[in-house]
């Protein structure tokens, strides 16, 4: 049950990040398409972690039907997730800046 808990805490950091680095990088400048998913994923991916924390916590106290509800829409959301991560790595959405486009930009 340990492993559980870092594993849905890692995902809650790594979520919160993901749109951090794409909206304040220097290095990269990312696309706009790439910022909205990034803040999708931020979303979904928070949600899925936060819908494991309630299933361990509840899973007896809830009913069989909607366990397996709540299941089952949190395996729509892990699916979801997985997919726009495979775009976003896939795709690369950004461009790398150099030292003499950040020193003319200021």
């Amino acid at each position: 049950m340990n492993t559980l808990y870092l594993i849905y805490f890692g995902v809650i950091v790594g979520c919160i990040t993901l749109p951090i680095i794409a909206f304040f990088s220097r290095h990269e400048v990312y696309e706009k398409w790439a910022k909205i998913v990034c803040i999708l994923l931020c979303i979904l991916g928070v949600s899925w972690a936060v819908s494991g924390f309630i299933l361990i916590h509840w899973e007896h106290s809830i009913s069989r039907h909607v366990y397996s509800v709540f299941n089952s829409i949190r395996g729509n959301v892990e699916g979801i997730c997985i997919g726009f991560l495979l775009s976003l790595a896939i795709a690369k959405p950004f461009k790398k800046v150099t030292l003499d486009k950040l020193q003319s930009s200021a």
